[in-house]
């Protein structure tokens, strides 16, 4: 491409042409470097290391041993594993169950009750502690992802619920209030149950939802539940539209016409409830409370008098 003048009558000037020699070279020496030096690095890739003296001997201090070379544990046989002296701290195998000691963690001798799957709630009444989610036996015994263990033995008892529902296959937290067990599960949508603690027996039909119920609490005598469902609880109606909460009436399951708060980003949900007589404590993964533009404070709100 060549640059022309504006003056008329001049002839035309063009760029310099670059001289490819100096590149060349440039090119040349450095290739030259490069070959030497992993010529040199890969020469003397067998070569010893640099000798490492032992330290002088310090008075009064033990003997160091023997020094070897380098190579000499090539032909040395592994110790055989038994002769191992290593301690395993809680490492009995035992699944789904434990119980540990609370100021060091130590496994609690005795207490041997153990899943075939993932245990996701808990729930201690008196001398008995409730298990829910996702196993189907208890100390090689069927259980249909509910079951109640003595607390000191781990020892199962006979209470074994009915599965709430064909699919319902994973329970995700109960509590306990009264003589009631209050359930949240999965399923086609979502399901909420009670069972007798004494019987087994359903309490009322469960409870159906468009999303999983995964956190259930009960206070000031009201049930709540909390999950990710995000568009009614009981039955598709405009009167029972409810956003990741809601409140029961826990001998009844009738869903609460006067608690309906609305949560934002329905999924993962609500995962956790905590409630005192008059405050609602909620934590899980939403993006607010109330209208979209207020109180937008994600993973934690509290309902209830300030």
């Amino acid at each position: 491409m060549a640059a022309v003048s504006s003056s008329p009558g001049q002839r035309l000037l063009r760029y310099r042409r670059r001289k490819p020699v100096p590149a060349v070279l440039l090119i040349l020496v450095l290739s030259s470097v490069a070959g030497m030096v992993w010529l040199n690095v890969l020469g003397s890739a067998g070569s010893q290391g640099p000798d490492c003296p032992p330290p002088p001997p310090v008075a009064g201090a033990p003997p160091s041993g023997d020094v070897l070379d380098r190579t000499a544990l090539d032909e040395v046989p592994p110790a055989p594993p038994q002769l191992a002296g290593v301690q395993v701290l809680n490492g009995n195998g035992q699944r789904g169950l434990g119980k540990l000691f609370v100021d060091d963690g130590r496994l609690v001798a005795g207490f041997s009750a153990f899943t075939d799957a993932p245990v996701y709630g808990l729930a201690k009444h008196g001398s008995t502690l409730v298990a829910a989610g996702k196993f189907t036996t208890v100390n090689n015994q069927a259980r249909a992802s509910l079951a109640s263990v003595d607390l000191v033995t781990g020892a199962l008892s006979p209470w074994a619920p009915a599965r709430m529902c064909t699919n319902c296959a994973t329970y995700w937290d109960i509590t306990v209030s009264g003589n009631t067990v209050f359930v949240a599960s999965s399923g086609p949508g979502g399901q909420v149950g009670a069972y007798d603690l004494a019987t087994g027996a359903p309490q009322w039909r469960y409870v159906h939802t468009d999303g999983d119920v995964q956190a259930v609490t009960v206070s000031d005598g009201l049930l709540y539940i909390g999950g990710h469902f995000n568009q009614y609880v009981g039955s598709n109606t405009l009167a029972n539209e409810r956003h990741q909460l809601a409140a029961l009436n826990p001998a009844t399951g009738a869903l609460d016409p006067g608690f309906a708060p609305r949560m934002h980003n329905s999924y993962p949900g609500v995962w956790a409830l905590a409630a005192t007589a008059s405050r609602l404590y909620v934590g899980g993964h939403f993006g607010g409370v109330g209208s979209p533009t207020s109180n937008r404070e994600p993973y934690f709100a509290m309902f209830g008098a300030i």
